[in-house]
């Protein structure tokens, strides 16, 4: 029962963690399917990113929801997983918390 206790908790604490670090892979790797698509496609620069976009080369799980904003910048594009507890957003090309 004691070891029950601790163990519970902490084990409900890493899932969690397991799900915020899910959300901020998926908002890295939607970002860099966007910049390779925008690599490819110069003449797109002024159109937004978003998944029917990159479809072909990024594949988000139901379990993330992404957010996409901005330009080729992405700047405000936000992630997060629906058990987790955390948002990431990209800003100045990086995911941040």
């Amino acid at each position: 029962g004691i070891l029950a206790a601790i163990a519970i908790p902490q084990f409900a604490s890493y899932r969690k963690k397991s799900y915020n670090t899910q959300a901020k892979a998926e908002l890295k790797s939607f970002y860099t399917a966007c910049q390779a698509y925008f690599s490819d496609h110069p003449m797109n620069s002024t159109t937004p990113c978003n998944l029917d976009l990159v479809a072909a080369n990024f594949k988000n799980s139901n379990a993330v929801t992404i957010n996409a904003a901005g330009m080729q910048d992405m700047e405000g594009t936000t992630a997060v997983h629906n058990a987790g507890d955390k948002t990431y957003t990209i800003k100045n090309g990086t995911v941040t918390e």
